[in-house]
This record gives C-alpha cells, sequence and structure tokens, in this order.
C-alpha cells in the first residue's frame, strides 16, 4: 500500500515523539518503595561531577536518596542512588503528592518498568527500557482512562504493529513499522474498525 506523505509523517511523529519524551526525561525522578531507612540529601547539596552524585565537600560517590522539592518543600522527586550513581527505584511526584512517573535505574542507566501517571492518579503510559531503550510494547491512556496509543519497540525504535484508538475505543490508525518508519498504513473513521486484539495481549485500560 503506497502512503501519503502526511500519513507517513504523522507515524513517524509519533515513534519519535515517544522515544524522544521517554528517553529524555530529567534524570532526578521518584517511586513508591525507596527504603525508608536510606540518608535521604537534598539535590541542591549535591554535585554532579565525573558522571558521579557526590554531596557537596565529598569526592566519594553518594549513596542514599537524593531528594528534589517544590517551593513550599513538597517532594518533587526522590532517586536512589549507590557509589554515586542511579541505582533502583526513582520517582517524580505532582505537586498533590500523587506519584507522576516511577523507574529503575542500574548503575546510572534507565533499566526496567517505566510508568507515568496523569494528575488524577490514572496511568499516562507504561513500557520497559532496556540499557536505556524502549524494548517490546509501549502503551498510554488517555486521562479518562481509554487506551489511545500501543505499538512494539524494539532496541528503542517502532518495529511491528502500531495504533492510535479513538476515545470510543475503535482503531484510528494502523501502521505496520520497520525501524521507526512507517511501511504500511490504515486509516479509519470512528466506529468502524474494533479494537481487539490488541497489538500484544488485552490490557486495554489505565486504571489503577
Amino acid at each position: 500500500m503506497k502512503l501519503s506523505e502526511k500519513s507517513l509523517l504523522l507515524i513517524f511523529l509519533l515513534v519519535s515523539g515517544v522515544i524522544g519524551i521517554w528517553l529524555i526525561y530529567p534524570i532526578i525522578r521518584p517511586s513508591r518503595s525507596i527504603h525508608a531507612s536510606a540518608v535521604e540529601v537534598s539535590v541542591t547539596d549535591m554535585v554532579h561531577t565525573t558522571g558521579l552524585w557526590c554531596q557537596a565537600g565529598h569526592t566519594n560517590g553518594f549513596t542514599g536518596v537524593i531528594l528534589e522539592t517544590y517551593r513550599g518543600g513538597v517532594a518533587k522527586s526522590r532517586s536512589s542512588v549507590s557509589n554515586g550513581l542511579l541505582e533502583g527505584v526513582s520517582f517524580d511526584y505532582f505537586t498533590n503528592g500523587l506519584v507522576q512517573v516511577e523507574q529503575r535505574y542500574v548503575g546510572g542507566v534507565s533499566d526496567g518498568i517505566r510508568t507515568k501517571w496523569h494528575a488524577n492518579g490514572r496511568k499516562l503510559s507504561q513500557g520497559r527500557v532496556v540499557k536505556g531503550k524502549l524494548e517490546g510494547t509501549f502503551r498510554s491512556w488517555a486521562e479518562q482512562g481509554m487506551l489511545i496509543e500501543e505499538m512494539e519497540l524494539r532496541d528503542g525504535l517502532g518495529q511491528g504493529l502500531a495504533r492510535l484508538y479513538y476515545p470510543s475505543g475503535f482503531i484510528k490508525t494502523e501502521a505496520r513499522l520497520i525501524n521507526g518508519k512507517p511501511v504500511e498504513q490504515k486509516n479509519w473513521r470512528d466506529g468502524e474498525q474494533a479494537a481487539a486484539p490488541s497489538v500484544a495481549g488485552s490490557f486495554r485500560t489505565g486504571h489503577l
């Protein structure tokens, strides 16, 4: 099937946007289960030098939790660090205290399930990161909980099926990707194409 330039651009921007947002996210971000006994230090008392997080005035890599706050002292992020490198769970928070982003690090590199939430507590997106690159099925949901996007990625690039959905749950666009570029695409009007089965499995809502 020959694709129009407009259709190709739509899918390319979709894939590029997903990867960009996920991989160029600020490094200081938190999760729900950081060990309560860990030493917690404000990011304002830390320095990042020679690739390591150290307390101001120290040269040894820091081990503990780095805390970032909003004005007023409400937690903005909590990140676990070991010997100067991000290690373990990291959380970002909304100003209302709910978790905004939860992800894990290994040796300073994002590695594991990364989940984001809307401010109302429902999931915004979820996917697996392997050594800093998205791998496997990525999904995102509307604030009301409906699935709006899902795609398969390999080594950080779209690979295989990608779909966009209408709020009704019907498929809006379906594309086949190779190395992040669409090679085939179909579009439907709302109500024309049923949504099942999904790209991978039947996980279709963003409710907690």
